[in-house]
């Protein structure tokens, strides 16, 4: 019943954000789907984040709180940081930047966030996701979860400050050494959504493994 209505509640935050973006504020012309006031804002953060200059670091992009603090942040930096290297960029300027935050935006389509995920999940980009691909995506995601709880209870260990980070760093590295339970998992996946028996999952596969998932929520960020 508790989560119910949580999710309820949750829901209808969601849908009261999307009607406030849609009735109250002009959209960019250039930023669409963003709002004149949002890219007002993102250009003061940007402008923080570069310290006035026209252009702005990788690493400078990286203390963006909204990805900093993200689930999914450490494959979307490697994903920037791999689309940079493509195109023989070692800076970011401004469209480029709202171009990243594009796919979070409340009001962006639900198949560019798919598209997103989809990204996050193809570690080789090659297009199609693996079983190795899934193992990777994985080990990235809840090896970071594990060093965000162990830095959560650091911050009020005191005197057991030592003992906890020890059973911390036992509980990362047990997770990341037992390779069984990620070949189960990930060979599950691909016998449940591998309709082809091709031995990896193409976009639509790969939307089907992922439709259960809340992507407003996960994919979602309020600038």
């Amino acid at each position: 019943m508790g989560n119910g209505t949580s999710a309820k509640k949750q829901q209808k935050n969601i849908d009261q954000t999307l009607q406030d973006l849609q009735k109250n504020q002009s959209r960019s012309q250039k930023y669409d789907p963003f709002a004149e006031v949002e890219i007002q804002r993102l250009r003061e953060k940007f402008r923080l984040l570069s310290d006035n200059k026209p252009t702005l670091t990788l690493n400078g992009f990286k203390q963006l709180l909204e990805l900093k603090t993200h689930f999914f942040r450490e494959r979307i930096f490697q994903l920037v940081e791999a689309e940079m290297t493509k195109r023989n960029k070692t800076d970011i300027d401004f469209d480029y930047f709202v171009k990243v935050l594009t796919p979070f935006h409340p009001l962006t389509s639900i198949d560019l966030k798919y598209k997103l995920l989809f990204d996050i999940y193809d570690i080789n980009a090659n297009g199609l996701i693996s079983q190795d691909d899934i193992k990777a995506t994985m080990k990235i995601i809840y090896s970071i979860q594990i060093s965000k709880d162990k830095k959560n209870d650091d911050e009020n260990l005191g005197e057991n400050y030592k003992r906890r980070n020890a059973d911390f760093e036992e509980m990362k590295e047990a997770f990341m050494a037992n390779q069984d339970y990620l070949d189960s998992l990930a060979k599950d996946i691909m016998n449940d959504f591998d309709k082809d028996r091709s031995g990896e999952l193409d976009f639509g596969e790969f939307k089907e493994l992922v439709d259960n998932l809340d992507l407003q929520f996960r994919l979602n960020i309020n600038f």
